[in-house]
């Protein structure tokens, strides 16, 4: 069931409902709450949606369990920028930056 619910959540991200995609992704970390990964999605689902205070929930969690990825660096980043703190936010996207350098190529 879990497994379901993370397709049909994929599927509504890649199709970018993102209201949709959350509902199924909080009711996967509701059966299995340690999940990185999904708890990473759902933060960016949240960021896609302009909630940028459950975006930060979530995308922590994915921080303090799962690995420290140059894509969540910089989703943190970008989350932390929209809500105010310029200085930790300078911090993640420096991490991003670190961790893959092609994440910002391009950018002016």
């Amino acid at each position: 069931i879990v497994g379901q619910a993370l397709g049909v959540a994929f599927q509504a991200f890649s199709q970018q409902e993102y209201p949709k995609a959350i509902e199924k992704f909080k009711y996967a970390l509701q059966v299995d709450p340690y999940q990185p990964d999904v708890a990473y999605n759902l933060g960016v689902a949240y960021m896609m949606e302009q909630d940028y205070p459950s975006a930060l929930t979530y995308l922590s969690q994915s921080l303090r369990e799962g690995e420290c990825t140059a894509d969540l660096c910089y989703a943190m980043g970008t989350v932390l920028r929209h809500l105010g703190d310029y200085e930790t936010a300078d911090e993640f996207h420096s991490k991003a930056r670190e961790l893959d350098p092609g994440l910002f190529a391009g950018a002016v």
